[in-house]
């Protein structure tokens, strides 16, 4: 199931809202959100600004399951925090977002590995 998704039927949980109660806050049919949670129609950008109202989150919150990591938003000029588009980074941002890209480089490397060993697979039935 979609991590998006569970995070959100999670947040309706320790909320104690039913789907009927949770559709009509965020303005939605109750197919509509049945149908998200059976992930047989997506959720567009905007009504996901609005569940994150409505549950008290962030929208970072429900894309990445955390609170989001602060941003200084001071120009350049400080040297002992990292930039980038004119913005100072604190060094939490940074080691946030080193940790994340570790982690998709660590499974990038998984799905080679399966990607590897589906084609031995392939090329050992292909010989028997």
């Amino acid at each position: 199931m979609n991590i998006k998704i569970q995070r959100i039927k999670g947040l309706i949980k320790e909320k104690n809202l039913t789907y009927a109660k949770f559709s009509v806050l965020v303005g939605k049919s109750e197919p509509t959100v049945r149908n998200w949670f059976k992930e047989t129609s997506k959720i567009d950008i905007d009504t996901i600004e609005k569940i994150a109202e409505v549950l008290n989150v962030s929208i970072y919150y429900i894309f990445y399951g955390e609170l989001q990591p602060s941003i200084n938003n001071n120009m350049v000029g400080n040297n002992n925090n990292n930039t980038q588009g004119g913005v100072i980074l604190k060094d939490n941002k940074i080691e946030y977002l080193e940790k994340q890209l570790k982690s998709c480089q660590e499974l990038i490397d998984e799905l080679r590995q399966r990607v590897m060993d589906k084609d031995e697979l392939i090329d050992f039935l292909k010989n028997k």
